[in-house]
């Protein structure tokens, strides 16, 4: 099941402190149902999706700092979901050696985001979600962020509020200081009572945050790329049917949404009017292929189909080889 759906299956909960005798009424996953309900737009990326906005969330990671003062999201609130695992995959394969806790994600776990801009169209909210065996759990940190080149910050501080470098992946280091993360007031006040020793709680919280520090540029990429023609391809979901089935035997509507999977092109075709010869070099590339990348004119993006360059006269480039040393 959707993320999105089992949101609308849980249950509100109370969570206890053993040290003090206390219960708490913290925010839980459920709080969120009636607004996802409500919500105009709700996107699920599919595997291929998920593993091309990590991957240029990182390799592109220039490209979308610098592309934060023409980013337009979707809707003024949208759902945006993805599949945890691919994209843990996907940033293990762009970092060998890095520890990713892989094995403790199931392959069907999914995760997402409820995103809600401010009226300035720059800065917003996003809460952010997971699902886990027992249904979809809400993250006790949620994230604040702006697109603005100096990104204006809550005068009224939050109780704890976190900016992070990422010192795995020092390239998004200019995407990641458009936003921060806060833990909710609910959780803050369970965490505070809970947890007696500043530097235990700090930790606490710091991990937690840790664990989402990345889904601010899944974000980001998603509501860049969008808006373009390609590389994604999207399909309307249809219900109807199986919503009227499943209400029939009592059972909640699933939530209609959009479907998003990368759509990047069959093949590379031959562009003469750009043979590699330009850059002062008048005999030219031989024939070689180009991948699809982002390009910018002024205040515009375009996405480039995978092409291919060069001279054709000149021979043609097959497979190339890459010697990495230390």
């Amino acid at each position: 099941m959707r993320l999105v759906d089992q949101i609308g299956e849980q249950q509100r909960f109370v969570i206890g402190s053993e040290r003090l005798g206390e219960t708490f009424r913290v925010q839980t996953a459920a709080d969120f149902s009636l607004k996802l309900q409500a919500t105009p737009h709700r996107f699920i990326l599919d595997r291929a999706a998920t593993q091309f906005c990590t991957e240029f969330s990182v390799l592109e990671a220039d490209m979308l700092a610098a592309s934060m003062d023409i980013l337009r999201f979707p809707a003024h609130r949208f759902w945006i979901e993805w599949m945890e695992r691919p994209r843990l995959d996907t940033l293990a394969s762009l970092r060998p050696g890095l520890y990713l806790d892989r094995a403790e994600v199931p392959t069907q776990t999914r995760a997402g985001a409820l995103v809600e801009i401010n009226s300035d169209g720059h800065s917003g909210k996003a809460w952010l979600f997971i699902s886990g065996e027992t249904g979809a759990d809400l993250y006790s940190v949620n994230m604040e962020f702006d697109t603005r080149d100096a990104p204006q910050v809550d005068p009224t501080p939050a109780p704890a509020r976190f900016n992070f470098a990422c010192r795995d992946f020092p390239e998004l280091d200019q995407v990641m200081r458009h936003c921060a993360f806060n833990v909710e007031r609910s959780w803050y006040d369970y965490l505070r009572a809970a947890i007696s020793s500043d530097c235990e709680f700090s930790s606490t919280v710091t991990g937690m945050a840790a664990k989402v520090m990345l889904d601010w540029p899944m974000i980001a990429t998603f509501s860049l790329l969008y808006p373009l023609p390609k590389p994604f391809s999207q399909r309307h979901s249809d219900l109807a049917k199986l919503n009227h089935a499943r209400q029939s035997k009592g059972q909640s509507a699933l939530l209609e949404h959009v479907e998003v999977t990368a759509s990047l092109g069959a093949g590379a075709r031959y562009d003469p009017a750009n043979d590699g010869s330009g850059g002062g070099n008048a005999r030219g590339k031989r024939l070689h292929h180009v991948r699809g990348h982002l390009v910018r004119r002024g205040d515009r993006v375009f996405w480039r189909s995978p092409h291919l360059r060069g001279k054709p006269e000149l021979g043609e480039v097959m497979t190339r080889t890459v010697r990495v040393t230390a």
